[in-house]
């Protein structure tokens, strides 16, 4: 398998004049608002938890949500601000307004300051549990930020953590509990997705970075397996660890569609020839999304209509 280490000329960062709309919509869009859809992780709870049509807990849901996005936006623009150099050589990343210079460092610092702390002013208003899980997901991603990106295995945990924060946030909202094997499987599909991510950094442009960190292709496609292998699994463990769905054919049925998201995802992930960004990715394959889609569908159909007995706990 050929890997791409041709060194490409860093490409200029000299950024026009601009206007002040659009500076503002720069900002914006260092944001990465197309990354705000893993925040749906958030819906989880309310999904599982038989609140989906009540009206209070949507707004509360659809609230941490919002907090989220602030908060995960602003790890991205410091992320990109760590980043930019390497990200100026990247096929996708090069486009970002901090690494074309289109956001200046000073602004973009006192942005991520800013959106940090109403994240964090908006969550603790919203209880102490939403507050601290907040908190220590911008701690943690701070420290990954720093350093801990460095250090193989352990950057990817930290991104499948983040998401599991993002169930937990939502659960917190509702005040109902997690199901471990909820979280468990949460941690897998993001880890998975992590190393990918890895994967394709390797195979692109940034070879020598991630060699250095301890990564090759073959070790990562061996972690792959086992982790896309582990989603599933977990899943299949979730679902027989609560009896009561074991007559349940919507659910059996969702099984499937994991499967089936899995394995697609596997397959866009290793033919994606037009090199795009994963969010983006994955976002523009129909049968990906429709997988998605059938597993939302039939949960909502097996847990209030069809077996309504069902819970998230």
């Amino acid at each position: 398998m050929k890997i791409i280490t041709e060194h490409r000329k860093l490409r200029p960062m000299e950024p026009p004049a601009l206007t002040p709309a659009e500076r503002l919509r720069y900002l914006f869009l260092s944001m990465r608002p197309v990354h705000w859809t893993k925040n749906i992780f958030v819906f989880v709870a309310l999904l599982f938890s038989h609140r989906l049509f009540d009206w209070t807990s949507f707004v509360e849901s659809i609230y941490v949500f919002c907090v989220f996005c602030l908060a995960s936006s602003t790890i991205y623009i410091i992320n990109d601000i760590f980043d930019r150099t390497e990200d100026a050589n990247h096929p996708s990343k090069w486009m970002r307004p901090i690494t074309r210079g289109l956001v200046k460092i000073p602004h973009a610092v006192l942005f991520s300051a800013g959106l940090g702390s109403v994240s964090i002013l908006m969550a603790f208003s919203n209880g102490l549990t939403v507050g601290l899980v907040i908190l220590s997901y911008l701690t943690l991603n701070l420290l990954y930020s720093f350093f801990l990106k460095k250090i193989a295995i352990v950057d990817v945990g930290i991104i499948g953590l983040g998401f599991v924060f993002r169930v937990l946030a939502g659960a917190a909202v509702l005040a109902v509990d997690v199901s471990n094997w909820i979280l468990i499987s949460t941690f897998f599909l993001a880890t998975l997705v992590a190393l990918c991510k890895r994967r394709y950094e390797i195979m692109s442009d940034h070879a020598s970075v991630h060699f250095e960190r301890g990564y090759s292709p073959y070790f990562l496609d061996m972690l792959i397996v086992t982790l896309a292998a582990s989603v599933i699994g977990s899943y299949i463990f979730y679902v027989i660890s609560r009896g009561q769905w074991q007559n349940g054919i919507g659910v059996m049925l969702s099984v499937l569609s994991v499967f089936y998201g899995v394995i697609r995802y596997l397959l866009i992930i290793y033919r994606n020839e037009e090199k795009l960004d994963h969010t983006r990715l994955i976002l523009s394959d129909k049968p990906l999304v429709a997988s998605v889609l059938i597993w939302i569908g039939l949960s909502i159909i097996e847990m209030y209509y069809i077996n309504p007995n069902l819970r998230f706990e």
